[in-house]
């Protein structure tokens, strides 16, 4: 039995490094944050296996664990949980005898925990390839910002952002729209910190211990999915209230946004309206 436990925690061993060039190259936030809480799940399980069958048994002889492991081929996030599950539940049916009870149980509970995490691994690759995309603070800025101005921008190139009005005559513009609005981007940047923007919800946030998973832009504002990021994040209803305090009563308001696929799964979200 030793041979089968040590062989799969190998495997288990390399799937923590395989999660950490994930963690790397993920190319969103909500991935990123994922590798990490993943990474996490799968330390506690190897911890808990390993130290369940030492304890019916002689612990390891140093060095047998890196005998043991493997060498996996990285292929994406959803592929590599998928190989998890697989091997997991090979590992499971070779569990024999009431000592190994413990094991099997930590086992159920990992298999479940990782069902969940590849439902949410998919669940953030869909939202990826809609218009909710994950993007890092400072490109959802941009990409905000960029949106409105070119919406806004008409023959005379006026434009008023967050109370600050900008002039760029088009008899004298030289460079294309786009650089133009990169010009007021960085002028917008600039300007009286006192102003209130889009990127100071995500101060507050950051503050208040919470983080977006999502964001859609519609019509008349933004919304925004959003989730507690700490063990010492405040409560929804008290970021609720620094929000519409920064932003106004009457421009902010609160609901929840649910999976289709997964109606149990229910998330705060917050609208901030132009």
């Amino acid at each position: 039995m030793e041979e089968i436990v040590l062989k799969y925690l190998g495997f288990i061993e390399a799937i923590k490094t395989a999660l950490l060039q994930l963690h790397w190259d993920a190319d969103s936030l909500s991935q990123h944050k994922l590798c990490d809480d993943i990474t996490d799940h799968v330390k506690s399980f190897q911890d808990a296996v390993s130290e369940i069958y030492q304890g019916i048994n002689s612990n390891f002889k140093l060095g047998e664990l890196k005998k043991n492991v493997d060498d996996y081929q990285v292929k994406s996030l959803d592929g590599t949980i998928t190989d998890v599950l697989s091997k997991t539940k090979e590992f499971y049916d070779k569990l024999d005898g009431v000592d190994y009870v413990g094991i099997k149980s930590e086992c159920e509970t990992f298999i479940g925990q990782m069902q969940r995490d590849l439902y949410l691994v998919k669940f953030t690759l869909k939202n990826n390839e809609t218009s909710e995309k994950v993007l890092t603070k400072e490109s959802i800025e941009k990409k905000l910002m960029i949106d409105r101005l070119k919406k806004k921008l008409n023959e005379n190139m006026t434009v008023k952002l967050n109370g600050v009005t900008f002039t760029m005559p088009k008899s004298t513009l030289k460079e294309s729209i786009d650089s133009a609005i990169e010009n007021v981007l960085n002028d917008v940047q600039d300007s009286d910190e006192g102003e209130v923007s889009e990127y100071d919800f995500y101060d507050i946030l950051e503050n208040c211990g919470w983080s977006y998973s999502a964001w859609s832009e519609f019509s008349k504002g933004v919304r925004f999915v959003v989730s507690p990021d700490s063990k010492n994040a405040c409560t929804f209803d008290e970021l609720l209230n620094k929000v519409k305090e920064r932003f106004g009563e009457d421009k902010v308001s609160a609901g929840t946004a649910q999976n289709k696929y997964a109606p149990e799964l229910k998330y705060n979200t917050i609208i901030i309206l132009d």
